[in-house]
């Protein structure tokens, strides 16, 4: 059987037909779609720029970029557990990582709504939950907290160093504090609002014998000062009488005041 010839002797090649191409291209589109989907997190998270990781420390990363944990997660030397994530794919057509979240582990629970920037700003949004105030004692001592903590942020921004505001409330239930002696304070409710270059805390207590109210601020670089008043609601309790004066002399409303500054590490 003799092969056609074309001119020069040579064999004429068919190209494939036009239903080969579509099918190559379906393929192709296919492939690229579950690559996206299946995208490992612990790779995705090389990519995330350093401005908004320097704080963040954890043991492993597991899941995609899409739905995923993150276990042994410490934020500014705080505890946090492990966090749980599902991320809105919209979000990346604004250039920014859309996050609802969830953190469980060692006494706390929190959720929320995130938003993370290229330049890392950090947007949060109706953030809930509770912990044990005992874990943000390597940030209070030599004053040592019990007691249990609620959390209701309504709005978040946070910029390491730039930004930082705050609208929401904490309330503090079984509160006490171990400064000389472990003192109740009875449930303590704080408002948070934006202050200049920062945060304003105002702070009152109730269902104690020991009476506090005053506020406190922090600004972006971490720098905090507390200008609290204390005084006796109960006459016949000597033994707080005595605690307020050993903290300082009261003035004419029998009030002593801590006014105290320091450096979170932000």
């Amino acid at each position: 059987m003799k092969l056609p010839l074309s001119i020069g002797g040579k064999i004429p090649l068919k190209l494939p037909s036009k239903i080969w191409y579509k099918l190559f291209g379906y393929g192709f589109i296919i492939y690229c779609v579950s690559l996206i989907i299946n995208f490992p997190a612990h790779i995705a998270w090389q990519f995330v720029p350093t401005a908004a990781t320097q704080s963040i420390r954890f043991n492993a990363i597991e899941g995609t970029i899409w739905h995923g944990r993150i276990s042994g997660l410490t934020i500014s030397g705080l505890d946090v557990g492990q966090l749980n994530w599902k991320l809105k794919p919209l979000s990346l057509l604004l250039a920014q990582l859309e996050l609802d979240t969830s953190l469980n582990g060692n006494n706390k629970k929190m959720q929320g709504k995130f938003a993370f920037t290229a330049d890392g700003l950090i947007n949060g949004q109706s953030i809930s939950g509770s912990l044990q105030a005992a874990q943000l004692n390597p940030y209070t001592l030599p004053i040592s907290l019990q007691g249990m903590l609620t959390i209701d942020i309504q709005t978040l921004q946070y910029q390491q160093g730039t930004t930082l505001s705050i609208v929401g409330d904490l309330k503090w239930n079984n509160a006490s504090v171990d400064m000389v002696q472990a003192v109740e304070l009875g449930k303590v409710e704080v408002v948070i609002q934006p202050a200049p270059n920062g945060i304003g805390l105002k702070v009152k207590n109730s269902d104690s014998a020991l009476a506090v109210d005053g506020t406190i601020t922090l600004d972006v670089k971490g720098l905090y000062q507390t200008n609290l008043g204390l005084f006796n609601r109960d006459p016949t309790r000597t033994d707080i009488a005595t605690i307020i004066q050993m903290i300082g002399k009261p003035d004419a409303t029998g009030r002593v005041y801590l006014r105290q500054r320091g450096n979170l590490p932000l």
